[in-house]
């Protein structure tokens, strides 16, 4: 039988399908250029859709199998499939507290000057967190930047060590420079008549405070092994003479200067050059 359309009123009932043959067979073919609301139809590509309420839906991946993109997305939406093919306001991607989101070996990336954001709620704050696995180290790169890592203003940054454990930010080549930087520097208060440093003072005040004459001593590179470029500053408190001594190595000093700070309130810096040669500057009592 052959005709232009053919209308049923009430409930249409097609036989039930069996093992070797279904109970209602649609001939695949195109998809329609204009369907309208109500259309179904099956193409010889494999698509199963149907028409409703203005949009295509993929009949197909409704039960599983791929998921196709159904309605337009606009700005700050995400393209999901959504059943009726719409999309509602902003589109959000929500995990619950301590959820983890994976990028694989993939990458995550944006187009040409896009930003990609974290940003909090109307409370609390935005956290960008990497975590370290094991021996696996936890990496923040810049591959190809011109004008590198830019913070805008009124926003700190903290880099929380976990433990005891030092924080380096150390260039693969070059330098690394910070301007405008303000950082406390930590202190070692001691309050004896000796005191040798250790690998924990590097880079710190030691404070020497004393009445009588103090020796401060710099450890041998073969007992605690300063990186080249490391500083231990020093400061006399009280009115003990504070003298700057080295184990076996070389502490050099300006010919028109000794090893003793200048009285109550000097200070003085010892630079480590070499692997075991060091060099102390400041104010220092002359010869």
């Amino acid at each position: 039988m052959k005709a232009g359309n053919l209308e049923f009123e009430g409930v249409t009932n097609t036989k039930a399908s069996t093992t070797t043959e279904a109970g209602l067979k649609i001939p695949e073919g195109v998809a329609p250029t204009s369907p309208v609301d109500g259309d179904i139809w099956v193409t010889s590509a494999g698509a199963f859709n149907a028409r409703l309420n203005g949009v295509t839906v993929d009949l197909a991946g409704g039960g599983g199998g791929d998921v196709t993109k159904v309605g337009t997305p606009v700005n700050n939406q995400i393209g999901v499939w959504t059943g009726d093919g719409t999309l509602e306001g902003e589109a959000k991607v929500t995990f619950a507290s301590d959820q983890i989101f994976t990028v694989g070996a993939g990458n995550l990336v944006g187009s040409d000057d896009s930003v990609i954001s974290i940003r909090a709620q109307s409370t609390g704050d935005a956290e960008l967190r990497f975590y370290q696995s094991n021996s696996i180290k936890a990496f923040i790169e810049f591959d190809d930047v011109t004008d590198g890592f830019i913070i805008d203003s009124d926003t700190s940054i903290t880099l929380a060590a976990n433990g005891a454990d030092d924080i380096n930010i150390t260039p693969a080549s070059g330098k690394t420079v910070i301007k405008n930087l303000e950082a406390a520097v930590p202190q070692n208060t001691q309050t004896g008549t000796t005191y040798t440093a250790v690998l924990a003072d590097a880079d710190k005040m030691i404070t020497l405070d004393n009445a009588a004459a103090i020796t401060m001593t710099i450890p041998a590179n073969a007992s605690v092994a300063y990186p080249i470029g490391t500083k231990l500053n020093f400061m006399q408190l009280g009115a003990g003479a504070v003298t700057v001594t080295i184990t076996t190595d070389t502490l050099n000093v300006n010919a028109a200067l000794t090893l003793v700070l200048n009285g109550q309130y000097a200070t003085a810096t010892a630079f480590k050059i070499t692997a075991t040669t060091w060099v102390l500057f400041g104010n220092l009592v002359a010869v």
